[in-house]
């Protein structure tokens, strides 16, 4: 039987919707879902989750085991899901902070099992974890895609916005944000005069959705890449 998990946006009451329901999945991701997803360890089986206080885990999860996650909304769920895992110090304090732990994060095959509880804006899911990659690993899981556009990642033209970088040896970080809740965010594999991009992850007022896969770079996205974020920022 499918489980189902239905959660609405905290304070604003959106609507739940499915990951990647409000802009496209881009054509080169080989799995898609969401951020919406905490990862706490041990299993805070007799807790109600009211979306704070979660104490996140380095425990990257391992395929064939049964874990219970939080999830925020607005957030529909019905089936099995892709979501993003990252380390305790990026999940609690952001990933420019933390770039070492970049080679950690994964995108996590889940699918529900039940749901322990649920209230607005979050919800506790017992899950089975079906399959885990960490983005290092997309270049072997997917074979590379030039399709599509890298278009959403780069600012609007002439808009003003805040740009972060930050490196972990091969693996750049870059991010742009406006307003407050509106952003891009990758992570791509810089080496030999090559660009990858390996993960891509869109937010707005509500949606935070997620793409993984193996996405070569020309050498003018590239370009375009590098004119947004110097290489040494």
């Amino acid at each position: 039987m499918t489980v189902i998990v239905s959660v609405a946006g905290a304070g604003c009451g959106c609507t739940p919707r499915r990951a990647w329901s409000a802009s496209p999945v881009p054509e080169w991701a080989g799995a898609a879902g969401t951020t919406l997803v905490h990862w706490p360890d041990p299993d805070p089986t007799d807790s109600p989750y009211d979306g704070r206080g979660i104490v996140p885990t380095d425990r990257l999860p391992v395929a064939g085991e049964r874990r219970m996650i939080g999830l925020d909304g607005p957030l529909l769920v019905d089936g099995p899901f892709w979501c993003l895992f990252t380390p305790a110090a990026t999940a609690a304090n952001g990933t420019p902070d933390h770039p070492e732990e970049l080679p950690a994060h994964a995108l996590v095959r889940c699918t529900p099992l039940a749901v322990a509880d649920e209230r607005p804006g979050a919800a506790w899911v017992r899950v089975s974890v079906d399959e885990v990659v960490r983005i290092t690993e997309a270049p072997e899981r997917w074979a590379p895609s030039s399709a599509g556009s890298i278009a959403g990642l780069l600012p609007p033209d002439g808009s003003r916005v805040d740009r972060i970088s930050v490196r972990c040896g091969p693996l750049r970080y870059v991010e742009w944000s406006a307003q407050g809740d509106l952003g891009r965010r990758a992570v791509l594999r810089e080496e030999d005069g090559r660009s990858v991009l390996l993960l891509y992850a869109e937010c707005s007022f509500d949606e935070d959705d997620v793409a993984i896969g193996h996405r070569p770079l020309t050498a003018e996205e590239a370009a375009a890449v590098l004119a947004c974020w110097p290489a040494e920022g």
